[in-house]
């Protein structure tokens, strides 16, 4: 048995572990893990750690009732006004850190950053469409209501050492929506 969190978490594991599963090219992934790498990330190929919250802004990424948000049931909310009869509708923010090492390879720039567009891509549009996650329920009845176009943002920042060691980081910004009972 496992809090909502824990099992949204494990779901995008397992979708972005599918998505790059049998990749043979440089824009492969060998390791999806939940929490932190902690390890040498040139020991894999493209290292992904999905995380709860955001670890490198733990203030501003959290857990949220949509009632608490800024421009409630607009600016926010992926619908008009609603009423579910006493249950607290919650907001499940995550992210996704994506590494791309490419110190050893000898690519070009322009190569380098194809690679890093297409490990973004991948990731994301993997979630993008996903419906693994809306219907899971953990065992104090909160369940999964909305997780299509879970990303609300995105970003890959190309950066190393010219003429031919790269390095990749990349996020996405993940939500879902939530009924607690």
């Amino acid at each position: 048995m496992a809090f909502i969190v824990s099992l949204i978490a494990e779901a995008i594991q397992g979708i972005l572990e599918d998505a790059f599963e049998g990749i043979d090219d440089y824009s492969g992934s060998n390791l999806v893990r939940l929490g932190r790498l902690m390890d040498d990330p040139e020991g894999y190929e493209n290292p992904i750690c999905v995380h709860e919250n955001d670890p490198d802004d733990p203030g501003e990424w959290l857990h949220q009732q949509a009632t608490q948000l800024p421009g409630h049931r607009t600016q926010w909310m992926p619908m008009g006004a609603f009423e579910i009869g006493g249950a607290e509708v919650w907001v499940r923010r995550f992210t996704v850190e994506l590494n791309v090492y490419l110190t050893r390879e000898g690519l070009e720039r322009e190569a380098a950053k194809l690679v890093m567009d297409t490990v973004h891509g991948r990731a994301h549009h993997a979630l993008h469409d996903e419906n693994r996650l809306a219907g899971l329920r953990d065992e104090y009845g909160e369940v999964v209501w909305l997780s299509r176009n879970c990303v609300v943002k995105s970003r890959m920042v190309l950066s190393g050492g010219p003429p031919a060691s790269w390095i990749g980081r990349g996020k996405l910004w993940i939500q879902v929506w939530t009924e607690m009972p």
